[in-house]
C-alpha cells in the first residue's frame, strides 16, 4: 500500500518523504534505550519525611519539602542497564529505567509489599523525584510529571552524554 503512494508521488515529494522518514528515525534512536555515561550517577533510595541515623538530606524537587534518603541506596548506577527518553501513558515526557537482573531483584525485595512507602530517584547527586510505592517494582520503571517534566531533556543528556 505504502509502495503504491510512493508511485504517484513526485521525485521532490519522494525525498521530503525520505527525509521525513530518516529525521523521524534518527528521533528514535536518539530517544532509545542507553546505557549511563561513565561518569553519570543514578540511584533509588528509601525515602521519609524524617531523619533517621545513616540517612542523607535532600529536598524533594516537587513539593520543596526535606527528604531523607536512606543509605546505601536499593539500587545504584551498577544496577541500571539503560534510559530512555519517551512520552508516558499520559503523554508527558518520561524517563524509562532499566535495571539488571540484579537491580530488579533488589527493587522488588525493597519495594514489597507495596505500602505506601516513598523512594526517591537521584541522578547525579540530586533528587529529580520522589514518588510513593503503590505496588511492587521489578526490573523497570518510568518518571514522568512535577520537576521532572520540566527538566527532561537536561536529565537525560547529564545521565547519557547527548
Amino acid at each position: 500500500m505504502m509502495l503504491r503512494a510512493r508511485a504517484t508521488l513526485g521525485p521532490p515529494a519522494v525525498c521530503l518523504l525520505l527525509l521525513a522518514l530518516s529525521v523521524s528515525c534518527g528521533r528514535a534512536s536518539r530517544n532509545g534505550p542507553r546505557p549511563l555515561r561513565p561518569a553519570a550517577t543514578l540511584e533509588v533510595c528509601a525515602a521519609s519525611p524524617t531523619n533517621s541515623p545513616g540517612s542523607r538530606a535532600a529536598t524533594d524537587p516537587g513539593t520543596g519539602a526535606p527528604v531523607y534518603l536512606t543509605q546505601p541506596p536499593i539500587v545504584s548506577t551498577a544496577d541500571v542497564a539503560s534510559v530512555s527518553q519517551s512520552s508516558g501513558n499520559s503523554g508527558f515526557p518520561s524517563l524509562a529505567v532499566k535495571l539488571t537482573p540484579a537491580g530488579g531483584l533488589k527493587m522488588t525485595a525493597a519495594t514489597t509489599p507495596a505500602s505506601g512507602q516513598q523512594v526517591a530517584i537521584v541522578a547525579n547527586g540530586k533528587v529529580i523525584g520522589v514518588m510513593n510505592v503503590r505496588s511492587p517494582i521489578g526490573d523497570a520503571f518510568v518518571i514522568e510529571g512535577g520537576a521532572f517534566q520540566r527538566d527532561h531533556e537536561a536529565i537525560f543528556r547529564a545521565l547519557t552524554g547527548e
